[in-house]
């Protein structure tokens, strides 16, 4: 059922908690930056790789 989407829904619930720390303001925007981005490249990764 999530063959090949697990990858999405992590990295945007990755994503989305980012968000939610700062305005909460448990978190700076330097954090937040450094969760999101590793969370855009592992989805851009895993795009790029075909699937067999």
């Amino acid at each position: 059922m999530f063959k090949g989407k697990k990858t999405y829904i992590l990295g945007g619930v990755s994503i989305i908690g980012a968000i939610a720390s700062y305005l909460v303001g448990d978190i700076s925007v330097v954090d937040a930056a450094q969760l999101v981005v590793p969370a855009v490249l592992g989805m851009t990764v895993r795009h790029s790789i075909p699937q067999f």
